[in-house]
């Protein structure tokens, strides 16, 4: 949101540090989640061999002795349900913990990115399909975002206060939850989107395939580091920022009809507003932080469940808690790695942040 300031002869650039510093945090963020696949995988080794619960996998499971020896029966459908709950109780105990008291009184990873974009000025667009995504809001308060210590803590002061106006998009309406709110699904229409493809997604997408010099793409290759941003792009960029700039304004002028709440049957199947029948942008109020949606911090429950079919399909190949658990941990951990250099070099891509930058 900072405009070029005016020089003695030149106007005085905006800082991209601010740019690099976010592109960073919303990369390191990429593999973060919500639950510890390794305590998960260490209690539940310590409940079936430590506690011996392994034995209520047995055929005919003995409630006096549960210990195994090699002339235990096993029943696959039994280890499987045993493996299930366990698997499921051990990381909903985590994710209950994070949710009711980490989120509240330690950290919330997705709350304070928002805070980092509100410091740093800055606003992002994330769209997961052609014509939706979210937007968070992160147009500061303070008159210069490069400031010092003391004019930054004195305008936190404030807004602890309230003697300043909400953060939100919408900071005037009368309630304050509204007010304060900076996330929110947009869906924008098909004229804006041209605009975006036409003015820098065409750029970023011939350059990558000039870089690819026409061969066959693969997994290796997408995780190839993306070539440095050609100029053309990159003023590309500057020309769709406009644009967004501009458009965010006309929803923020507009607010009354561009911006809604869900309703409980939206809420309820995640139904999106029928933009047939709408020619405007809609924004809609976010409150649950859905864009870790495009993150593993916001799909646990789909990682708890590919977690819990890797486990049980190896246990039963091997009929072994520890191997079982050994190559889940290494299947995860090469499925982040993988995740990681994509995410990084897709972060790269879209921002023109130079993948070195990225650290």
């Amino acid at each position: 949101w900072s405009l070029e300031g005016v020089g003695d002869k030149n106007p005085t650039p905006v800082s991209v540090w601010r740019t690099l510093l976010v592109a960073n945090e919303w990369n390191e963020l990429q593999t973060v989640r919500l639950s510890s696949l390794e305590l998960t995988l260490t209690t539940l080794l310590l409940l079936l061999y430590g506690f011996d619960l392994g034995g209520l996998g047995a055929f005919t499971p003995n409630s006096a002795d549960l210990k195994q020896n090699e002339f235990t029966s096993s029943s696959v459908v039994l280890r499987f349900a045993l493996s299930t709950f366990l698997f499921i109780f051990c990381t909903g105990v985590q994710v209950l913990f994070k949710v009711i008291i980490g989120h509240k009184y330690i950290e919330h990873p997705l709350e304070q990115f928002v805070d980092l974009l509100t410091l740093t000025n800055t606003s992002i667009v994330l769209l997961q399909d052609k014509y939706s995504g979210y937007y968070m809001h992160g147009r500061s308060l303070m008159a210069h975002a490069d400031t010092n210590m003391i004019e930054l803590n004195a305008q936190m002061h404030k807004e602890q206060e309230m003697q300043v106006a909400a953060r939100g998009l919408i900071s005037k309406s009368a309630e304050r939850p509204m007010a304060e709110n900076q996330c929110f699904e947009i869906y924008i229409t098909p004229k804006l989107r041209e605009k975006y493809e036409s003015k820098l997604l065409n750029h970023i997408e011939r350059s990558k395939m000039q870089a690819m010099n026409a061969q066959t793409i693969s997994v290796i290759q997408t995780m190839k580091k993306p070539e440095l941003a050609k100029l053309d792009t990159v003023k590309a960029q500057q020309d769709i920022a406009d644009t967004f700039r501009r458009f965010i304004n006309n929803v923020e002028a507009n607010a009354s009809t561009h911006v809604r709440i869900k309703g409980l049957w939206e809420r309820l199947f995640s139904v999106p507003p029928d933009m047939m029948m709408i020619d405007n942008e809609i924004f809609v109020h976010d409150f649950q932080n859905g864009f870790g949606k495009f993150i593993l911090y916001g799909i646990e429950f789909d990682l708890l469940i590919f977690n819990i079919l890797v486990f049980a399909a190896i246990d039963m190949a091997t009929t072994n808690w520890a191997v079982a658990a050994f190559l889940t941990y290494a299947i995860e951990s090469a499925m982040r790695f993988c995740r990681a250099q994509m995410g990084e070099n897709n972060i790269s891509e879209k921002t023109l942040v130079d993948s070195r930058f990225l650290i």
